[in-house]
């Protein structure tokens, strides 16, 4: 990882673990990962009447019963196919 991305997970894992709140530095990397692939879905697909493809080749977003990932997914993507359930 970068050194600035390692700095500021490690202060965020200590900042949770002494404010007992917060992201920890493993939750505050997989959200920036997450709002990184919401964002490229939106530009594959801008509106309602909009189409395109988008693969998303990992368990952690298909899987049935795989909720780790799926839930950050967009709620109109996930009721689409039933993702996450």
């Amino acid at each position: 990882l970068e050194a600035a991305v390692s700095l500021k997970k490690e202060y965020n894992k200590a900042a949770a673990a002494r404010l007992g709140m917060g992201l920890d530095g493993e939750t505050w990397y997989k959200l920036g990962a997450f709002r990184a692939i919401n964002q490229a879905l939106g530009r594959a697909i801008r509106h309602r009447r909009d189409f395109g493809a988008v693969a998303l080749i990992d368990s952690r977003w298909t899987a049935r019963g795989s909720l780790r990932a799926a839930r950050y997914l967009p709620r109109w993507l996930r009721n689409l196919e039933g993702i996450g359930e």
